[in-house]
């Protein structure tokens, strides 16, 4: 149990991070992307692992970007995920390829972590949420 949750929140902090480096140049996502893999991605079970850093593969694109700056991981459903950050939900809302998804602002105000393809929202706009209390967002 204590590994699924590790796991989790792992993965929502990684989210959180990848959406920060938005707009930042090729070194930094190399070196975020080299330290994620030396750092963490042992813990995590690789057949869970969707899609990484990089160019998607399947021509999707995004305002005309087809770059991926998230690390996408196959979890079963219904699986509940912990907040990997204090902060406040901004909103939710759907997406057409994201389905239902929920954006957090970090406590300092500057960046943003979103949750796609969720089954549903345990927390609403204005909420606030942290890792600390213990509070899923799904």
């Amino acid at each position: 149990m204590k590994r699924s949750l590790f796991f989790i929140l792992f993965s929502m902090i990684m989210l959180g991070v990848t959406f920060t480096v938005l707009r930042n140049d090729r070194t930094l996502k190399s070196q975020l992307t080299h330290w994620y893999t030396a750092q963490y991605e042992k813990y995590i079970h690789p057949d869970r692992k969707t899609h990484g850093f990089g160019k998607y593969s399947h021509g999707v694109s995004f305002n005309g970007d087809s770059r991926h700056y998230g690390i996408d991981y196959a979890l079963p459903e219904n699986t509940k995920i912990l907040a990997p950050t204090h902060g406040t939900v901004t909103r939710t809302f759907k997406n057409k390829l994201g389905g239902n998804v929920l954006e957090i602002r970090e406590a300092d105000g500057t960046h943003y972590q979103w949750f796609m393809h969720l089954n549903r929202y345990e927390v609403k706009a204005g909420d606030t949420v942290s890792w600390r209390c213990h509070r899923t967002i799904w």
